[in-house]
């Protein structure tokens, strides 16, 4: 007998399911300032902030045409009856379009680097290592104890706060299956286990490989590495550095039969026990140092420079770590019952690690590190004006100098002069960058907008009225207005003309229009504002906004490098090396790489590498190649990594070592990589690449 089956809608079924399951069902007019970003934590998503309560969160399109509904479903079940933890990125619920069929989940917004970002580049501590790894294996002990399997965990899938030592998991289940099949899928999702049938697709045990495959990387500590000399890493980090109770966790997560290996609770007891052995050597070094360290921290009159460290965004707060100068002004600190100086905007400082290490006193961090926003994985002449996370102020001055137009055509012609001249991307031009200048000058930036806002017929005032909108200075964000502001200002002002043009290219308070936005770079290039002189030779050269036209963008982009902007001399020389809207000249292409690579541009570095490896526009020199595939590489250029591994592996013009062929390897793969990931997949069989 043939049945009837009566096929329901997937829209029908999913509002259905939504309300059995008891899901909130957000509307797009309670969202405000939505705009499109493209993460490598998130993919294609949106970001925008809820009108009731002012959270910021992120929009993941549900593409329902390509998923399997019913267990999607089920997926976002779990985790909504899961709850909320703290090393978990939160789920607040679904949002239907009313006047599309269009769903997207609806999470926190987190503003902070990954935790493979922040190891590429920073030193942690033996304790840091630990306790991280302790609170990655508490969170996936959260999810494994409700039955949800991470299913791609790695350290490019875990949010690093290196102020309140904190980690936040991504990236878990269904951001994973909320993205049509593609055909590298299989090789990107199992770069550390093969899976044995299709059955048991996901096992929780692969997850435990995953984490142990963490766990070891958390002892390479990148940064140690100085110039890529294994045997100098080595010296400064031998291996008896690692605890042997540590070493037999990471052993047993790798453990080639799945069923070997332990369960998430013996890991978590286990590392328990490791982080309790670390504190308890630690403790009685930390009471014989107290005395001294206080002395050395009242005694240090010489103080950094500001530090502007990116940290998780909890209910649309973060944290801002500031170090102020040698004379504060009332406006940044005050005096405690100690007589210590104190900085008003410091985190709280917790009970165990209430003592400072004089090491970093004695090797202070970089001047400024400039947080991560959720909307870019990296800078590059294409990205707008960042708006970074809202940071805490610092207190009203007591008596702040009188604000004139004086200072502010001061204050706009420092942030014009050093982007016009190519002397700052316009991505750094961020608050903490103008809350320090601000702050430096003893005036208040509540002060500061309600004069701009009062004087606009002041153009300048208009454009600094509009940044302080877009970044969220002494007001919420609003991009929608800042954009309103700069397209006015635009026929007298260029820097205002290229800002427009950046959030019409990004659809930054406007909808996206690439016509629009070749109409305000061009006004702004007419105007001599350098970079929008690039901008103008990509779109004639992609077609973005115009017509085609290749002569007309190699004459912009020469234009560009001539003015001094760095991305215009790697372009230049791209342009040279296939003969794009000029005659082709590899030995041009060459020189002008070579320019780029000195300025620091990591594309260029890259190039160098493969001109001096092949031969293009100079003599072959595998040396020097090597030389800048390693700079590269430590800059994080996934395609250097590879090179770099591959020369290491084949021991080409450089001493064999399988142990750096398989960090770098392993560095690109957490760039998910699909090179990388197949080179470290077999590498991953091998126990004595383990250094221990």
């Amino acid at each position: 007998m043939r049945k009837i089956v009566i096929e329901t809608p997937i829209t029908e079924f999913l509002d259905e399911r939504l309300i059995f399951y008891q899901i909130k069902v957000y509307r797009d007019d309670e969202f405000e300032n939505v705009s499109s970003i493209d993460s490598k934590r998130f993919g294609k998503a949106k970001s925008a902030v809820v009108k009731e309560g002012g959270n910021s969160v992120i929009l993941k399109r549900i593409d329902i045409e390509n998923i399997d509904i019913r267990n999607y479903v089920q997926e976002i079940k779990l985790i909504k009856e899961a709850g909320s933890n703290n090393s978990i990125l939160e789920f607040y619920g679904v949002l239907k379009d009313r006047f599309e069929d269009d769903y997207h989940l609806v999470f926190e917004s987190v503003d902070c680097r990954t935790l493979g970002q922040y190891l590429q580049f920073n030193e942690l501590d033996w304790k840091q290592k630990v306790k991280i790894a302790y609170e990655i294996a508490n969170a996936l002990k959260f999810l494994h104890e409700r039955n949800i399997i991470h299913k791609n965990l790695t350290t490019g899938n875990i949010l690093y706060d290196n102020v309140n030592e904190t980690i936040k998991l991504i990236n878990y289940s269904i951001f994973e299956r909320n993205s049509a099949p593609k055909k590298n899928n299989f090789v990107k999702k199992l770069r550390f286990w093969k899976r044995d049938s299709e059955s048991c697709r996901y096992p929780k045990e692969y997850d435990i490989y995953c984490l142990g495959s963490i766990l070891f990387q958390l002892t390479q500590n990148v940064k140690s590495t100085f110039d890529g000399d294994w045997e100098k890493y080595l010296k400064y980090y031998p291996p008896e550095n690692v605890q042997d109770k540590y070493k037999q966790i990471c052993k047993d997560c790798c453990r080639k039969v799945s069923n070997d290996r332990p369960n998430i609770q013996e890991v978590v007891k286990n590392l328990y026990d490791a982080l309790q052995s670390v504190n308890n050597v630690s403790s009685s070094q930390r009471m014989q140092s107290t005395l001294s360290v206080h002395s050395i921290h009242r005694s240090n009159t010489t103080r950094n420079k500001p530090r502007f460290i990116g940290s998780i965004r909890k209910k649309n707060k973060s944290s801002l770590n500031h170090e102020g100068p040698s004379q504060p002004p009332p406006t940044f600190v005050y005096q405690s019952t100690h007589q210590e100086t104190q900085n008003i905007n410091a985190p709280p400082s917790k009970k165990s690690d209430a003592i400072p290490q004089p090491i970093s006193y004695l090797t202070p961090e970089p001047d400024i590190v400039i947080p991560q926003s959720t909307s870019y994985t990296y800078t590059s002449p294409h990205n707008p004006i960042k708006p970074p996370p809202t940071y805490p102020r610092n207190l009203p001055a007591i008596s702040s100098p009188l604000i004139t137009q004086d200072f502010i055509t001061e204050m706009y012609n420092e942030f014009y002069d050093k982007v016009a001249n190519c002397k700052m991307e316009l991505s750094n031009l961020n608050d903490a960058y103008i809350l320090d200048y601000i702050n430096k000058a003893g005036q208040s930036e509540s002060k500061i907008l309600e004069y701009i806002d009062a004087k606009q017929s002041f153009t300048i005032n208009k454009v600094l009225l509009a940044l302080f909108h877009q970044l969220g200075i002494g007001t919420p964000v609003n991009s929608r207005k800042a954009f309103e502001l700069y397209k006015e200002a635009s026929s007298k002002d260029t820097f205002a003309a290229y800002v427009a043009g950046e959030c019409s290219l990004c659809g930054q308070g406007i909808s996206k229009n690439m016509t629009e936005a070749y109409k305000f770079y061009e006004k702004s290039a007419q105007g001599g504002f350098a970079p929008a002189y690039k901008k103008i030779g990509l779109c004639n050269d992609m077609g973005m906004g115009v017509a085609v036209d290749k002569e007309k963008a190699f004459y912009w982009i020469e234009k560009s490098a001539v003015a001094g902007d760095n991305y215009g001399y790697y372009t230049l020389g791209r342009f040279y090396e296939i003969g794009n809207g000029c005659e082709k000249d590899e030995s041009k292409g060459f020189s002008w790489y070579i320019k780029a690579a000195d300025h620091g541009i990591t594309a260029a570095l890259h190039k160098v590498g493969t001109c001096y490896k092949y031969g293009i526009g100079t003599s072959v020199n595998t040396y020097k190649a090597i030389e800048y595939f390693k700079t590269a590489a430590m800059e994080g250029c996934h395609f250097s990594q590879v090179q770099l591994g591959q020369a290491y592996e084949l021991g080409s013009d450089i001493e064999k070592n399988d142990r750096e062929a398989f960090k770098w390897f392993r560095m690109a793969s957490d760039q998910n990589y699909d090179m990388a990931v197949r080179d470290i997949q077999s590498k991953m069989q091998r126990t004595d690449l383990f250094y221990w």
